[in-house]
């Protein structure tokens, strides 16, 4: 998809350097180590690392543009450079634009709690198909698509927002009805599930977890309502 449609999706666009192509992307991430020639770069501020840090390495390593929050770290290097106000969200936007926004085209229930999501998302896709409505889940144990199961990797409950709507738009492929999401608290607030339009938000429990991540429960049950302010 070429960069200037692309980014058509973004509200919020305060600064671009337009490099001197408009290319083709190939992908999106928001690792530097990941990028490969024609992907977009889009750097994030985490909690333990800044993505405007390794925007040159992400050049070095062919990323074709750049989504940044700050002009400061716009690389000599004539590619695209993107400024935003809030990177994660043109990450989770760009991610869904980029797929087509599958969400639009699913029934989506999110699941979050302290205990219990994958065992009630299971539960919830177990009833969707005895009721005859065909459907698929994303939880810590994987993406089950279909009879298919796909590794998302041991780091996260909750896939990376390119990841995830790679997943929802196979759904939509295979003619799902329904997507079964879980939504861990750091995925939450992380926006790794932003612009999956959630139709239904689930709340297990909240207990005593997580604290080394979000400080305090107060931090953290604020993370899990994040589903449920989602959903206005």
């Amino acid at each position: 998809m070429r960069l200037s449609k692309l980014i058509g999706a973004l509200s919020e666009i305060e600064t671009m350097l337009p490099g001197l192509l408009d290319p083709d992307i190939s992908s999106i991430t928001d690792d530097s180590r990941e990028v490969k020639p024609g992907d977009l770069f889009v750097a994030v501020v985490g909690r333990t690392t800044d993505g405007h840090y390794h925007i040159e390495q992400a050049v070095a390593n062919g990323a074709a543009a750049v989504i940044a929050e700050r002009m400061d770290s716009a690389p000599a290097d004539s590619v695209p450079y993107i400024v935003t106000r809030n990177s994660r969200v043109a990450l989770a936007t760009l991610a869904a634009a980029f797929c087509g926004f599958p969400a639009h085209n699913l029934r989506v229930i999110g699941v979050t709690g302290t205990d219990g999501k994958t065992t009630t998302a299971t539960f919830i896709r177990g009833i969707l198909t005895a009721a005859g409505y065909q459907s698929s889940m994303v939880t810590s144990l994987g993406a089950h698509i279909g009879n298919e199961v796909y590794d998302i990797g041991r780091n996260f409950t909750t896939p990376r927002p390119f990841e995830l709507q790679k997943y929802l738009a196979r759904m939509v492929e295979r003619g799902d009805a329904y997507a079964i999401l879980e939504a861990s608290s750091q995925g939450l607030d992380q926006g790794r599930v932003l612009s999956c339009d959630f139709d239904v938000a689930v709340m297990t429990n909240i207990t005593h977890d997580h604290f080394d991540y979000h400080g305090t429960k107060e931090a953290y049950r604020d993370a899990k309502a994040q589903l449920f302010h989602g959903l206005l």
